[in-house]
């Protein structure tokens, strides 16, 4: 500012920015001879997404052009009067990458992103600027069989699925990797051109290809033991795949973490494996999963009904874990340098700085340096050790044990009641732990309000306790880990009344109680509710994930309660005929909230 007059009061802008979308889908069915139906089922959809809106320039806006292709084709086989086989081949293809209309003109406009600590100025291209490109084309095929066999008192179903995901992803050229960051922490700082914070990413290509697969396999006998008994027993074996980069781009520690020699001289090829084909180590290669379940009427047709089961199901240990091992170091690199100048390309601006000490630590990584030698390469003052995401020694499929019982009572010919007791266990949950190599430094003595570390309280006491006072190993920064610690809990009880009130008319309403409990929620990797992003996605204590994270889960709904209804019109003659065969029908819904968390 000049003379103490602002340089800037306010600015406004009234913008839009267009959405569309169109739609294509298509179905040919053909009887082929007696035994044989078949159909071809196709759909294409294309639309472009207005992700967000720059309030100077669309040059920084930022968009996603989402093709999508499906198709899927089905034959049912009948083999004579007691068997039948159905075959699915199904295929997909859809591209969704958020980028501005042209990477090239919004990097030749603003090359960095521009950031005001305190907002004095809006963020050009918002806070999302530096992570574009971002997205993924992803190809997907799948192809199951089943077959269904009635044997006297049994029904019998055997049945093969595999599916496959092949990932162009885009995490590694983005986040900082095209668009570095410059922060100015005063208007001063700007107008003098001095970055007081800037951030470049270096990766080593801008897409990997990422490759994962699932094959299951299950035998099923339903045996009508009586008229009035009949026993479900099923087994179910299942296969996930690690997943694989294609292009071997996976980096992560040779261990655990905290198996790991953290003598800081020890050369970084020597702690950090590099050119991997799998993603997590020793990763489990199959999961049984038996179940059985029951339907009995004590008193015959028309009685009460009790049913019940057991079993056990796995579910898949979340694929977007590679995205995080395709961005290691050496594969990407992020330096920071402060409070040199932003113009590009001078000597000694920041930019020339990062560059140099990406192409020192990359050089030293090579040649089998250690930090101490890489930071005296690279002048030390920029260079700052990496951040690195890692995952145990050992990953298993998250699992869980689930049960319920319930009992259904006939009163009279229109009307029903039923009580039903749902419950499940999981375990293995997935969880990514971001403090691994947290610490916490001692308070200075006498205690100075300027020189305090950012960990302890207001009175220069330590707000983290059973800290380290310095990193465990001081070749990283932030050290993410993953794993699967995590359990849960649930248990609901449904209570639900059924009435035909005539022949048009039927309603149904239940109540449910239900408290579900976990450590961490949403697969442990993505918040539940992007838009107020109240999920805890990492432990409170990062040594002790059961002292303060295991309690009601993002979705814990006490209370629910649901009322459908469905009306037939009756049958009308003359004018009023044209109010005759419709159907109206309806839901009405009320919950209790859901829990938050206040920090």
């Amino acid at each position: 500012m000049a003379g103490g007059a602002p340089c800037a009061q306010q600015f406004q802008a009234s913008l839009s920015n267009l959405t569309d979308e169109w739609l294509l889908t298509t179905r040919v069915d053909q009887i082929i001879g007696n035994n044989d139906r078949a159909f071809v089922h196709f759909r294409t959809d294309h639309g472009l997404q207005a992700s967000f809106t720059d309030p100077l320039t669309p040059i920084l806006n930022a968009q996603s052009q989402q093709p999508q292709y499906e198709g899927q084709f089905q034959e049912n086989h009948t083999v004579g009067a007691s068997a039948i086989n159905q075959f699915i081949l199904t295929g997909s293809w859809y591209s969704a990458i958020f980028a501005p209309p042209s990477l090239n003109a919004a990097t030749a406009l603003a090359p960095y992103q521009l950031s005001f600590a305190g907002g004095e100025f809006a963020t050009p291209g918002g806070l999302f600027y530096p992570t574009w490109p971002q997205g993924r084309n992803v190809t997907q095929y799948q192809i199951s069989d089943d077959y269904a066999w009635q044997k006297g008192n049994h029904s019998l179903k055997f049945g093969v699925s595999f599916r496959r995901n092949d990932i162009t992803d885009y995490t590694p050229g983005g986040f900082d990797a095209t668009i570095p960051v410059a922060i100015f922490n005063s208007l001063g700082s700007f107008f003098n051109g001095t970055a007081d914070t800037f951030e470049q990413a270096f990766a080593t290509r801008p897409t990997e290809p990422i490759a994962l697969y699932s094959l299951g396999f299950y035998a099923q006998d339903e045996w009508a033991i009586r008229s009035n008994l009949k026993l479900t027993l099923s087994l179910r074996a299942e296969h996930n795949s690690d997943p694989v980069c294609q292009t071997d781009c996976f980096a992560r520690l040779s261990n655990s973490f905290f198996d790991i020699s953290h003598d800081p001289t020890q050369p970084y090829n020597q702690a950090i494996q590099t050119g991997l084909n799998q993603a997590l180590p020793n990763y489990q290669s199959i999961a049984w999963e038996p179940r059985v379940g029951f339907a009995w009427q004590p008193l015959g047709a028309g009685s009460t009904v009790i049913r019940g089961g057991i079993g056990i199901f796995a579910d898949v240990f979340p694929g977007t874990i590679a995205t995080a091992f395709d961005t290691n170091s050496p594969l990407k690199n992020t330096f920071v340098a402060s409070g040199l100048q932003l113009a590009p390309g001078l000597p000694g601006s920041a930019q020339t700085a990062t560059t140099a000490s990406n192409a020192a630590f990359l050089a030293g990584f090579n040649s089998g340096l250690n930090i101490g030698q890489i930071e005296a390469a690279t002048g030390g003052a920029l260079f700052s050790p990496p951040t690195f995401a890692n995952a145990a020694n050992s990953i298993h499929y998250p699992t869980y044990q689930e049960w319920n019982l319930e009992v259904q009572q006939p009163l009279g010919s229109k009307m029903s009641f039923s009580f039903n007791y749902v419950g499940n266990h999981g375990t293995y949950l997935a969880l990514v732990n971001p403090a691994m190599n947290a610490y916490c430094n001692a308070a200075p003595v006498p205690y100075d309000p300027a020189s305090a570390s950012p960990c302890l309280g207001a009175l220069g006491v330590s707000s983290f306790t059973g800290l380290p006072a310095t990193p465990v190993d001081p070749r990283f920064s932030t050290v993410s880990e993953a794993s699967n610690p995590g359990v849960s809990n649930y248990n609901g009880l449904t209570a639900e009344f059924t009435r035909r009130v005539s022949r048009s008319l039927q309603l149904k309403a239940s109540y449910t109680w239900s408290h579900a409990l976990d450590d961490i929620s949403n697969g442990g990797f993505l918040p539940f509710n992007f838009d107020t992003n109240t999920s805890v996605l990492a432990p409170q204590d990062p040594y002790n994930l059961r002292a303060y994270n295991y309690g009601n889960a993002d979705y814990d709904t006490r209370h629910q309660f649901n009322l459908t209804y469905v009306y037939n019109t009756p049958q009308l003659h003359g004018l009023w005929g044209v109010l005759a065969d419709w159907t109206i029908s309806g839901t009405v819904f009320a919950r209790s909230g859901l829990p938050f968390t206040c920090h």
